[in-house]
């Protein structure tokens, strides 16, 4: 029995979408059942207009709250809103350590390139696997170039692989349920 994991919408997601985040997911978590919802998790409570950024840890509470009303084990939700949590100016993402939940946000993955969307993908699919990652269990890892390894900066994303590395891939596969 493969365990289901959802994606949802947090907000609007105008610049990345579901179906190919869903697509990815899918091939590197094989185990997984892949869902694409047709919802939209509205975070307005997360929003600190001080700050004029959203609470990802209070996203996260919003989510789990909906992970059996979506028939998910799991739940990780994409935006494009700006992230942050207490202590940080700011996060590429958040996710339960291990936990049911996570999040990724584009705003702050974005570029100027004419490369845009090609980069902005890297950045997304990487950015997935690193919550995905974090509530399978994973802490961060010291190697800049695996997945797990902690982002302060957009150099730190693109340095590193989409790969969990020597030490993190056999924590990921014994997390296996098929």
């Amino acid at each position: 029995m493969s365990e289901k994991l959802g994606l949802t919408q947090v907000s609007a997601v105008s610049d990345y979408s579901l179906s190919a985040l869903r697509e990815y997911i899918s091939s590197k978590f094989p185990w997984f059942a892949v869902k694409e919802l047709n919802t939209t998790v509205h975070p307005d409570e997360a929003y600190n207009s001080i700050r004029k950024q959203y609470h990802s840890t209070r996203i996260l509470a919003l989510l789990e709250s909906h992970v059996q009303a979506f028939k998910v084990d799991r739940l990780l939700g994409l935006t494009d809103l700006d992230l942050y949590v207490p202590g940080m100016n700011f996060v590429f993402g958040e996710a339960r350590l291990p936990g049911r939940v996570g999040v990724v946000s584009t705003y702050r993955l974005r570029t100027k390139s004419p490369r845009y969307g090609e980069i902005l993908e890297e950045r997304v699919l990487k950015e997935a696997v690193h919550e995905i990652g974090h509530m399978l269990g994973l802490k961060h890892c010291l190697n800049d170039f695996c997945v797990m390894y902690f982002s302060e900066s957009l150099s730190d994303t693109d340095r590193k692989m989409a790969e969990f590395c020597k030490i993190c891939n056999p924590k990921v596969e014994m997390t296996r349920v098929e």
